[in-house]
């Protein structure tokens, strides 16, 4: 029979290297650091498989809100919108370690029934887990909702910007139809005046002529 060995699940401890998207990025980087950190916390307790299979999803994955918790920052901040690039790396390291779990679980209470308190753990484990499912799709439609907000609002920025443009048109062209206006009004002011300055030339003539 072959032996269980946890190799092939847990990685050897190494130097820990920035990934690309993360350098030059001081969050990114910390949390990047503070996942690894967390992984190798998981895998020393995956060291006991009897104690490792009665532990609750929150303390055998990487938990969003225990990572923001663990900077002391708000977990809003880590968004897939943001930071794709690390919620991608988090998804991939949760679906080793729940491999890693379920086939120390399966060893540790292979041919043996589950006492009472073992099963009303692994009742609590499912709630935790819909709970916690469901906790990501809350936050999943967060950020949609948040991205969508601002699509709007950059939708209604352009709308407002070409309505002002518009205005703006609008206002250019009255005012040269104005200017056009008031120069006809001055040219024909200036023929009227012109008019009655003739007038009156042949008014003052006449009256000499009765003179």
């Amino acid at each position: 029979m072959t032996r269980f060995s946890l190799e092939k699940f847990i990685k050897t401890p190494k130097e820990p290297s920035i990934p690309e998207w993360a350098k030059r990025k001081p969050l990114q980087e910390k949390l990047y650091l503070a996942t690894l950190d967390i992984i190798k916390e998981i895998e020393a307790k995956f060291e006991n498989p009897r104690y490792a299979s009665n532990l609750p999803p929150t303390e055998r994955t990487i938990v969003l809100a225990q990572l923001a918790k663990r900077l002391d920052i708000g977990r809003s901040n880590i968004r897939e919108d943001r930071m794709p690039e690390l919620i991608e790396h988090i998804k991939l390291e949760n679906i080793r370690l729940k491999k890693a779990w379920n086939n120390i679980s399966t060893k540790a209470n292979q041919g043996r029934n589950l006492s009472k308190p073992e099963l009303e753990t692994r009742k609590s484990e499912l709630e935790s887990t819909i709970k916690e499912i469901e906790n990501r799709q809350l936050y999943s439609y967060f950020d949609k909702a948040v991205e969508s907000k601002i699509l709007d609002s950059q939708q209604e920025l352009a709308a407002k910007y070409r309505n002002l443009e518009n205005l703006y048109n609008d206002a250019i062209k009255l005012a040269a139809n104005r200017d056009k206006q008031v120069k006809a009004y001055v040219r024909e002011l200036s023929e009227a005046m012109e008019e009655i300055q003739h007038l009156k030339s042949k008014v003052t003539e006449l009256e000499r002529k009765r003179i």
